[in-house]
């Protein structure tokens, strides 16, 4: 099972308390604002990435696992697609 919108809102909100006062007492950079110019974007990336990339690895594997069935002259009929996926 992958990330959910739900588990990435839970996770940046965990992380958020656990590093939220860390940065207050111990900045790395005291003199950069807390929501800096490029905040939207790192947001952004926090939650698209893990979104995305699982739909993009998901169709990269079934193209992978077709052209490889293809070449060793597998047919992709159905009785066959069901003996490679397994009972469900």
């Amino acid at each position: 099972m992958g990330p959910t919108l739900g588990s990435l809102v839970v996770g940046f909100v965990v992380l958020t308390l656990v590093f939220w006062p860390i940065e207050r007492l111990r900045p790395a950079i005291p003199e950069q604002r807390r929501w800096r110019r490029g905040s939207l974007t790192d947001l952004e990336y926090w939650f698209f990435t893990p979104l995305v990339t699982r739909a993009i690895t998901r169709v990269a594997l079934i193209a992978a696992v077709v052209a490889l069935a293809l070449a060793a002259g597998v047919p992709l009929d159905k009785p066959h697609v069901q003996a490679f996926r397994g009972r469900r």
